[in-house]
């Protein structure tokens, strides 16, 4: 009952003006804001609401009555008098003008009862009008390079992926999923070189922490790559990319938590003694890398996002997706151990949330689900080395090389203890 309530609320044209005269005063309680710094503005906290209102009354009279006049009408005199102040004083800029135009379809559209947009318009106007110092500084400081980057970035996200086939072309190969992933690696390529070149290397940790959340593979494969333009700064990127592993390390733990509480401490004690092997010797890195402070090093980026790094880490992944499958079949579930190292190769989560499930269903034991997610793990974590001795700097490769041969002689004495 208060649900269609609601709902019939939401079509009165009386909770229509009271939401666009809502809208309006946030716009117009930031303008008001700028005034106090001894600007003459065209419009503040009084007049933008009003000018939300006129929209709503306008867009009504075309809902209810069919009337288009009114609407282009109101909305050819509110440009005029924006003209008009605009021509009055050039030197404050167009920005208040532009914003009173953007308030008034915002009442436009609440009157055809388009509240998301509306409401995302309103906050998105008011984002730019409130950072507009901060946008500005950003802008002086881009250079072309940096626009060609951010180009390239959503040429491959918002271009290329609407277009490519959602669909298995080969067993283990879907175009779309792949792309994902090269975006995902993108993504974390490209925030890591602006937070370098404009906050400093120390960003770099919060970065890795961040993209570990989501996939240590995509951070290694862009740290990886980024040592190549920054070499001097491999021994910190290798920090931190084992930072994204350890992240890895804790989100391995929580998935098989969840699913199935008992397996904690099968999985803990399996997993934590490699981690933090690993965690000792990048902090021995860093204690090093430290005493170096990268922070005192110029930052010299150039041509810092490539497109065919992009696609021939795609390639790569492709290609293991195709084989893992293929290998999959020919050893059959059955092998467990091989299922999940083969699956770890291309993804470590899915291989965790289906051991955990079959270790709660009883299907398999909690010790051979550890030592399962442990397989991934491991191979994952063998494939994100190979990949950075192949396309790291000179110390990136060195660096991941001895971590390679770590993981791999840890696997082999996991498996010769737990198997014999």
């Amino acid at each position: 009952m208060e649900i269609d309530t609601l709902a019939k609320l939401k079509t009165t044209p009386e909770f229509k003006l009271l939401f666009s005269l809502f809208l309006g005063f946030i716009i117009g309680l930031e303008r008001e804001l700028r005034a106090k710094f001894g600007h003459d503005l065209f419009a503040g906290v009084r007049t933008f609401p009003l000018i939300s209102v006129l929209g709503t009354v306008s867009g009504l009279a075309f809902v209810l009555k069919g009337s288009e006049s009114l609407l282009a009408l109101s909305f050819l005199a509110l440009s005029l008098l924006a003209t008009l102040s605009y021509w009055k004083d050039k030197s404050i800029g167009i920005t208040t003008e532009v914003a009173a135009l953007i308030t008034f379809l915002i009442g436009v559209f609440v009157a055809f009862g388009e509240y998301y947009l509306s409401t995302l318009l309103t906050i998105i106007t008011t984002f730019l009008l409130v950072l507009r110092k901060r946008l500005e500084s950003l802008a002086k400081r881009l250079e072309e390079e940096d626009i060609i980057a951010i180009l390239k970035f959503f040429t491959l996200s918002a271009v290329i992926l609407p277009i490519v086939p959602d669909r298995e072309l080969l067993p283990g190969f879907n175009p779309a999923e792949v792309w994902k992933f090269v975006i995902l690696v993108s993504t974390v390529d490209f925030l890591a070189y602006f937070l370098l070149k404009y906050k400093g290397a120390q960003s770099l940790i919060i970065t890795a922490l961040v993209g570990g959340l989501a996939s240590s593979t995509a951070v290694t494969v862009a740290y990886s790559d980024i040592s190549r333009k920054l070499p001097q700064y491999s021994a910190f990127l290798f920090f931190a990319s084992i930072l994204a592993w350890e992240v890895m390390f804790l989100r391995l733990l929580f998935y098989s938590t969840v699913v199935f509480k008992g397996l904690f401490w099968h999985t803990f004690k399996t997993l934590f003694p490699y981690f933090f092997v690993l965690f000792l010797f990048a902090l021995a890195v860093y204690a090093k890398t430290k005493r170096e402070d990268p922070r005192q090093r110029s930052v010299s980026l150039k041509n810092p996002y490539s497109l065919s790094q992009a696609l021939t880490f795609g390639l790569i992944y492709s290609a293991i997706s195709v084989a893992s499958r293929y290998l999959q079949e020919s050893f059959g579930d059955a092998g467990i151990y091989v299922l999940s190292f083969l699956s770890g190769l291309v993804d470590v989560d899915a291989i965790t949330l289906l051991l955990a499930r079959l270790a709660k269903e009883g299907s398999i034991t909690q010790d051979v689900a550890a030592l399962g997610i442990f397989l991934a793990a491991s191979s994952n974590n063998l494939f994100k080395s190979a990949y950075a001795v192949l396309f790291g700097a000179g110390a990136m490769r060195t660096l991941f090389g001895i971590v390679f041969l770590i993981t791999l002689a840890y696997l082999l004495l996991t498996l010769f203890f737990l198997l014999s």
